[in-house]
C-alpha cells in the first residue's frame, strides 16, 4: 500500500468509515512504515483529547448582546446609503470643486495662443496664386482642389509662374 492511499484511509477511520479488509491492509502498512504509523498515533491522540472535552455552558445572552449595542452605538450617525453617504461628504466637495474650477480656468487662459493662427505655406502658395482652396458655389456647394490641383499649382509656383 502506498502512503497517499494509507493517509487517506488514516482520515476515513477517524472518522469511522473504514471496512474491516481496509482496517487490516492498513495496520500491516502501519507495521512497515514508521511516517504513517507516527501520523496515526497523532490522530489517535487528537481523538482522545477532543473526546476528553467537556461540554461547557456558553456565553451568555448579556455578553452576545454587548457587540451588536456597540455596533449600533458605533453607527449612530453614519450613512445608510449611497445617497446619505453623498449628503454627508458633499460639504466637503464643495471648496475641492472651487478650486478645482479656478485651477481649470487658469490652465485654459494660460494655454490658449497669444498670436493668430499661422497659415499654412501651401495655403499662402494658393492665396497669392488667386485660388482659393474652399470656394462657394452658387448652391451654397463647397468645392475642394484635388492633389492634382494642388499638385499643379506647386509646380507653376517653383517655374515662376504664380507669384510668390
Amino acid at each position: 500500500m502506498r502512503c497517499r492511499v494509507a493517509r487517506g484511509l488514516l482520515r476515513e477511520m477517524a472518522r469511522g468509515a473504514v471496512s474491516s479488509e481496509d482496517r487490516a491492509t492498513l495496520q500491516g502498512h502501519l507495521e512497515t512504515c514508521p511516517r504513517c504509523a507516527r501520523e496515526a498515533r497523532a490522530l489517535e491522540a487528537t481523538r482522545r483529547l477532543l473526546g476528553a472535552l467537556v461540554e461547557g455552558e456558553g456565553p451568555s445572552s448579556a455578553f452576545c448582546r454587548l457587540p451588536w449595542g456597540k455596533l449600533a452605538e458605533s453607527r449612530e450617525g453614519r450613512a445608510e446609503g449611497w445617497i446619505d453617504a453623498f449628503a454627508l461628504f458633499a460639504p466637503r466637495l464643495i471648496p475641492a470643486a472651487a478650486v478645482m474650477v479656478v485651477l481649470l480656468g487658469g490652465l485654459t487662459y494660460l494655454f490658449q495662443p497669444l498670436e493668430p493662427r499661422r497659415v499654412a505655406p501651401l495655403d499662402r502658395y494658393l492665396e497669392a496664386s488667386g485660388v482659393v482652396p474652399q470656394e462657394m458655389g452658387p448652391l451654397s456647394e463647397t468645392t475642394t482642389l484635388t492633389q492634382d490641383d494642388v499638385l499643379a499649382l506647386v509646380l507653376l509656383r517653383d517655374e515662376g509662374v504664380v507669384a510668390r
